[in-house]
């Protein structure tokens, strides 16, 4: 087959723009849901009102737990990051009143140094799966990649007192 014939029977190249849009306008991820399945519908369909207001409440209720927990996480992250300022900052700034530059300059340097270190022996030492930002992990985990160690309770606390430190 010539170049020209197996592009015209390749489904993925279109001869023109308008072709190309109307192909991916018939294609969307949100066509794959599960909730649009027959299998699903029917599913549905045999259950009773009772059956389908607990599934509701208990949807609802592991939404609120989940938002509770990821605030509560993120308020001690920012009382742990403004602690963990003011022990260094306050001491230097005290001491910059003070004229003494050299030991605001070392407080300061040695506590960051220190901040520093700590994460990076927490990660390194405790639970190396907490290194980076955890998106691929969370791509990789909804996309039904097992990881391992990536739901530990250790991992989620590594990475909190590890973002609070560095």
């Amino acid at each position: 087959l010539s170049l020209k014939e197996r592009m015209e029977h390749n489904p993925y190249v279109q001869p023109t723009a308008e072709a190309y849009a109307a192909r991916m306008r018939n294609h969307q991820a949100l066509d794959i849901d599960l909730k649009s399945s027959d299998v699903h519908s029917l599913e549905q369909m045999r259950k009773t009102q009772a059956a389908m207001l607990f599934e509701l409440l208990w949807d609802l209720g592991a939404y609120i737990f989940i938002g509770v927990c990821t605030g509560l996480a993120a308020f001690c992250i920012f009382q742990g990051v403004r602690y963990l300022d003011l022990l260094r900052h306050g001491p230097t700034m005290a001491w910059l009143g003070e004229d003494r530059l050299v030991a605001a300059f070392a407080w300061w340097l040695g506590l960051s140094l220190a901040y520093g270190l700590i994460s990076a022996c927490l990660v390194v030492f405790v639970a190396p799966e907490a290194a980076g930002s955890g998106v691929p992990e969370v791509k990789a985990y909804l996309n039904g990649t097992d990881v391992p160690r990536f739901l530990l309770l250790v991992t989620g606390l590594v990475k909190g007192v590890g973002v609070c430190f560095s």
